[in-house]
């Protein structure tokens, strides 16, 4: 059996918030829902990553008007944006949320106030 290998999931937003809110809470309730979606428990060995899930769980949030996912690859990755929309790992790999961006993602609020 190999060892655990933990994998830092790098995924930055750019939202644009609806005029009438702000872009604190909007930014707050966008890292709670990115970063269930890397939660520990949501991972799993060699389970896959989809770029999808991000998109629907932060354009389900009132008062984001849009969003444009910037990053989302996997530690080492020099590709910015995984082209295939899928992040995958190897069955000892568990994928984890970067630790330098709390809350599993970097955000890059417009608009809102």
């Amino acid at each position: 059996m190999e060892d655990v290998d933990y994998v830092e999931v790098f995924v930055t937003a750019a939202i644009s918030v609806v005029s009438y809110y702000s872009q604190e809470v909007i930014a707050e309730a966008v890292r709670a829902a990115a970063g269930a979606l890397l939660a520990f428990e949501t991972v799993d060995f060699g389970r896959p990553i989809y770029l999808s899930k991000f998109y629907e769980a932060i354009e389900a949030i009132e008062g984001v008007a849009f969003v444009t996912i910037t990053e989302f690859r996997r530690a080492g990755s020099a590709v910015a944006v995984e082209p295939s929309g899928v992040l995958l790992f190897e069955d000892y790999e568990l994928p984890t949320a970067a630790a330098a961006y709390g809350g599993g993602i970097r955000i890059l609020p417009t608009g809102g106030f």
